[in-house]
């Protein structure tokens, strides 16, 4: 995180919510926190513009990825098979 997040109130703000989860405290729906909600904005908005100066042209990987679905479609069904017949 300290590469990532400059010192300041952000960083305070992400520090405190950290130290609250490593103690186990559980934090469900609580208020936004404007600073981090910002910087997450901006970072987000950053990350949108860089990738569109990006110029790499990915190949379709479905050839690649369809074998290894049906491979994964066969195992599921083998294994209710197994469940079926226990």
């Amino acid at each position: 995180m300290n590469d990532i997040v400059l010192e300041g109130e952000v960083k305070q703000e992400i520090t405190k919510i950290l130290e609250r989860k490593i103690s186990g405290e559980e934090l469900d729906l609580e208020p936004r926190i404007d600073v981090i909600n910002s910087f997450i904005e901006k970072e987000i908005q950053h990350m949108t513009n860089y990738v569109k100066t990006l110029d790499k042209k990915v190949e379709d990987p479905t050839k690649i990825l369809y074998p290894l679905f049906r491979d994964a479609l066969e195992e599921v069904g083998r294994c209710l098979l197994f469940l079926k017949k226990g």
